[in-house]
């Protein structure tokens, strides 16, 4: 009997497959699973923004409209106190219409109260007051 040669087709791609060395795919690994998580916490960041009841938008409303009124008071001569009453608000995209009631208190000792409205930006910070 003739000599039965076995031959393994999978012997040369054992030759031919590139091996990283260990510490270059743990890198690998261990960079992608951190800019997953940078992902995770930058998708949960933007997606779970706290809404704001309806008390704490008035709070802010007239943190930001007071804010504003004691900044423009600055530039005038003239000085008076004032409490704002109320903040009536309608909310938009970018922005909160507001119609705030105000109480003047005057240096002479007269007092009177107006309206004033305006927009406030959503973060409170920039106020656009119309009359």
């Amino acid at each position: 009997m003739g000599n039965l040669v076995y031959h393994n087709p999978y012997a040369q791609l054992k030759t031919n497959i590139v091996t990283l060395p260990e510490n270059s795919l743990s890198m690998r690994v261990s960079t992608i699973t951190i800019f997953m998580m940078f992902a995770l916490v930058v998708a949960a960041a933007i997606g779970c923004r706290r809404h704001l009841s309806s008390s704490e938008i008035k709070d802010n409303l007239q943190k930001a409209m007071t804010t504003y009124l004691m900044n423009e008071q600055q530039k005038d001569s003239t000085h008076f106190r004032f409490s704002i009453e109320d903040v009536e608000y309608q909310e938009e995209k970018e922005y909160y219409i507001c119609q705030f009631r105000v109480h003047l208190f005057r240096e002479e000792g007269t007092d009177t109260t107006g309206m004033i409205k305006g927009k406030v930006s959503k973060d409170f910070t920039m106020v656009n007051k119309k009359w």
